[in-house]
């Protein structure tokens, strides 16, 4: 996604398809892989040359810092850019992993317009981590879920 700036092209589709301002854009960058074990020991290969900016050591990416950038180059207000700042690597215990287990669950994304006139009205939408389908064969994740609420007011 980032090398092919997904983030951008997002809010360009958000402007075309339904007439959003970049800059009344609210981002958030859920829990994901943080710069603590975000290793790419291949990033020549992968990355693009200006990449390198959000190395934070040898081999080591912040793509969270890497996300800001994209949305704010896409017109999106750096104070509405929120970053958990959860690494799901190093946080097994509540967030699936592929690089710290392997086979795992999958994360959603949620996304929603919102109608400036009913701004306002308060909205919640429900998270839980839940098992994927097993193949068989397959032993299930471990326990351990955890359920998450996200209200705009």
């Amino acid at each position: 996604g980032h090398v092919k700036n997904i983030l951008a092209k997002t809010v360009d589709g958000m402007a075309a398809g339904f007439g959003c301002r970049a800059s009344d854009i609210v981002a958030a960058v859920s829990p994901s892989l943080g710069p603590c074990c975000a290793e790419f020991t291949t990033h020549e290969e992968i990355f693009p040359v200006h990449f390198k900016e959000h190395m934070v050591r040898k081999d080591y990416f912040d793509l969270w810092d890497l996300s800001r950038r994209q949305l704010i180059e896409a017109g999106v207000k750096d104070v509405n850019i929120h970053i958990s700042g959860i690494c799901t690597r190093c946080r097994t215990d509540l967030f699936f992993s592929h690089r710290a287990e392997g086979l795992t669950g999958r994360f959603c994304t949620v996304a929603m317009l919102v109608d400036e006139g009913k701004r306002s009205r308060k909205s919640e939408v429900g998270s839980q981590k839940s098992a994927p389908p097993l193949a068989e064969g397959t032993a299930p994740p471990k326990d351990g879920g955890i359920s998450a609420t996200l209200r705009q007011v």
